[in-house]
C-alpha cells in the first residue's frame, strides 16, 4: 500500500520534514510559531494585568496539498 495511491494521508503543523517525506506529505498548517508568538503575548499581559478579561486567538489553517491525498498540489 502507498500514501497518496491507495489511502490518503494528512498531517498536522506542516513541519519541514512533511515536505521531504515520500510521498510529500499533505499538512494542516496552523502556522505554530505565530501560534506560540500569540500564545506569549496573552500571557505576558496576564501577567503584568491580572485581573483582564479572558482572551481568545483563534488561529486561521491551510490545506497544504501535497502527494499523499492523491491530489494534484
Amino acid at each position: 500500500m502507498h500514501a497518496g495511491r491507495d489511502f490518503a494521508l494528512t498531517g498536522f503543523d506542516n513541519v519541514q520534514d512533511a515536505a521531504h517525506s515520500n510521498p510529500p506529505l499533505t499538512p494542516v498548517d496552523i502556522r505554530p510559531g505565530a501560534l506560540g508568538e500569540q500564545a506569549a503575548s496573552i500571557l505576558l499581559s496576564r501577567i503584568q494585568t491580572p485581573g483582564q478579561a479572558r482572551q481568545m486567538f483563534l488561529a486561521k489553517s491551510q490545506l497544504v496539498v501535497r502527494k499523499s491525498t492523491g491530489a494534484v498540489a
